[in-house]
């Protein structure tokens, strides 16, 4: 008769448990993350609009700085947008008018803080 023996792992359940509500956690803080980053963004933005940041300034009326709006998408995602008629004009610009890039260039000098924010929620949730 060959020589036999036995390993038994004790705690299974334990541990999937444990990874269940890190998981869970996780998923929380990414979604409680990428809020924050849309509002930051959103801001940002305004910042833009106002003049006070590297972009010409583009407030008339006060109708489009006031226009930019966060909108989560999904748990992971969210729309920093302004659904003023004139915005994609002072965006890309026109024949008469060059763009202003408000939101393309908040998004690329971001990029950075956005992951951070993302990444500060989930060390968080599980530390």
């Amino acid at each position: 008769m060959p020589a036999k023996f036995t390993i038994k792992v004790e705690g299974i359940e334990k541990v999937n448990a444990y990874i269940g509500e890190k998981k869970v956690a996780i998923m929380k803080a990414i979604k409680t993350g990428v809020n924050k980053a849309g509002l930051f963004i959103e801001g940002e933005v305004k910042e833009s609009i106002s003049g006070h940041r590297p972009e010409k300034r583009s407030v008339d009326t006060g109708n489009f700085l006031r226009s930019p709006t966060t909108k989560m998408t999904s748990d992971s995602s969210v729309e920093v947008y302004s659904d003023t008629p004139y915005a994609k004009h002072l965006e890309f610009g026109t024949s008469r008018m060059n763009p202003r890039w408000h939101f393309r260039n908040t998004k690329a000098r971001n990029e950075k803080k956005v992951q951070d924010f993302i990444k500060n929620e989930i060390k968080q949730a599980t530390s």
